[in-house]
């Protein structure tokens, strides 16, 4: 606290260059941060004194949990010069494991490896019997016998006396770490084998859980027979909005579906991959996605459809366990509309699901009505953009051509009749013949405000074939007239 408040008072009461104002900054949210670690770590430490922690078990890669979280920590040591390697099996390694908790207890190994380690930090995984083991070692000064199991006491931190230099820390990472262990049903210690010269803690935990307690995932080829995209054999409502589900755990995503088909058309894929093959052949109104799922997860999918011209109009929902502040951004920058936390209010939900959808029809319906709103005004993604623009190009290349249609349209943008309608009806709300039109419309309403042509001239530069049809459709579209608009 006296390293935020200090800083702050500095900042207030000085004068200084940009160099010395980011130091003071560095300083100020290097300890914000260490401050909500410990505000972390002190909640999670009275919850277990409260018997209050609770575990959710879920069938696992642990190699995938670890590869997450040391992608994490290789910056840090990359930083202090140190050797971080990982030895794991070759093949995927499944556990019955709460994940959150997990990666606590690899996160707080990995930080005091960093602290104390000379040279090299190594994790090892290796299995025997109903048992995996997971052992994280440092070539740092070595903890005396003596202080094996003092280490893991809350607060306690080893001194200059025993060999090892204090480092910056609460004294609560290895009791939290330990005591999620055996949560687990496992342990957590300090190997003193002899002849060890390296720190070596040893994680291990049961490679199943009492089957009453477990929350299993379906593995990829369960997910894909048990999540049909037929709204489980019901008719599917093609005059509702459809709502794409994306989520690898069954029951949370049949619950959601269940509480979400009065309002939506659902239809749900079990990962990323699946969910791919149906935003190319259904007309999606907006996505719900888990990131954490196999084969492709939630942040490689929303990358995939902010990016991909046929989808980037489609707007995604993160709905996540993930609750840290790198995830939030990681969200934000492959285009996520909204990022919801679990566990979460499924009234907090529908009303983000509502909010989006309302907010970028609004925005479609000014665009349809006002003569003078722009058609880069509804496109919300940088590919969007993109796309309006060229198909708008092409409509104005072929403004006064009365032959012109959609097969023309779709030739020259290189796409197929169905993939432009799906595209267009998305951006737009429109079929591609009435967006021609409404572009034709749209012109001539530049034109009338110009005052350069007689609206019967004008009618047949934007490719009408009679001035009355022109004047009808205009009206019809924008509620005024073209002479009224000219006067206007």
């Amino acid at each position: 606290m006296s390293l935020i408040k200090a800083p702050v008072e500095y900042i207030l009461t000085h004068e200084m260059d940009t160099d010395e104002m980011n130091d003071n900054l560095k300083i100020i949210e290097k300890n914000t941060n260490r401050l909500q670690d410990l505000s972390n770590q002190l909640l999670d430490f009275r919850k277990m004194e409260a018997k209050n922690f609770q575990l959710n078990y879920m069938r696992s890669d642990v190699l995938q949990v670890i590869d997450a979280i040391y992608v994490r920590f290789k910056s840090s040591a990359r930083q202090k010069e140190l050797s971080f390697d990982l030895q794991l099996p070759a093949d995927p390694f499944f556990a019955d494991i709460d994940r959150e908790a997990f990666t606590k207890i690899i996160s707080n190994l990995f930080t005091n490896a960093i602290k104390y380690a000379e040279t090299k930090i190594v994790l090892v995984l290796e299995t025997a019997e109903n048992q995996f083991y997971v052992r994280v070692m440092n070539d740092g000064n070595r903890i005396p016998e003596e202080m094996k199991e003092k280490i893991f006491e809350p607060f306690f931190r080893i001194g200059d006396e025993h060999g090892l230099q204090i480092q910056s820390g609460t004294g609560l990472g290895l009791p939290l770490a330990r005591s999620l262990a055996e949560l687990h049903g496992g342990k957590l210690y300090l190997d003193i084998s002899p002849g060890q010269s390296d720190n070596v803690f040893i994680l291990q935990l049961p490679l199943t859980q009492n089957v009453s307690i477990t929350i299993r995932e379906a593995s990829p080829e369960q997910a894909s027979d048990d999540l049909p995209v037929e709204n489980s054999g019901e008719d599917y409502p093609r005059s509702k909005l459809t709502l794409l589900l994306v989520e690898d755990d069954r029951d949370m995503i049949n619950f959601l579906y269940q509480r979400l088909k009065t309002e939506y058309a659902v239809l749900k894929a079990p990962n990323g991959k699946i969910a791919l093959e149906y935003l190319q052949k259904e007309t999606i109104n907006i996505v719900i996605t888990d990131i954490m799922m196999p084969e492709m997860d939630g942040m490689q999918l929303c990358s995939h459809i902010k990016s991909n011209i046929d989808t980037s109009h489609i707007p995604v929902i993160m709905l996540t366990a993930k609750s840290d502040i790198q995830s939030r951004i990681e969200s934000l920058d492959v285009g996520a509309d909204a990022y919801v936390e679990k566990p979460f209010s499924l009234e907090h939900l529908l009303a983000q699901i509502a909010n989006i959808l309302e907010n970028r029809n609004k925005i479609k319906q000014s665009f349809i009505n006002s003569p003078m709103q722009n058609i880069g005004s509804i496109a919300l993604t940088k590919a969007d953009e993109i796309f309006l623009q060229k198909v708008t190009q092409v409509i104005h290349k072929n403004l006064s051509d009365l032959m012109f249609n959609v097969d023309h349209l779709a030739e020259a943008l290189n796409m197929s009749r169905s993939s432009l309608h799906r595209k267009i009806k998305g951006v737009s709300e429109l079929t591609p013949n009435d967006f021609i039109q409404l572009v034709r419309l749209k012109k001539a309403n530049e034109l009338l405000q110009e005052g350069s042509y007689r609206i019967n001239e004008i009618c047949f530069l934007v490719g009408f074939g009679s001035s009355s049809y022109f004047s009808k459709s205009f009206k019809k579209q924008f509620v005024i007239s073209p002479k009224e608009s000219r006067n206007k």
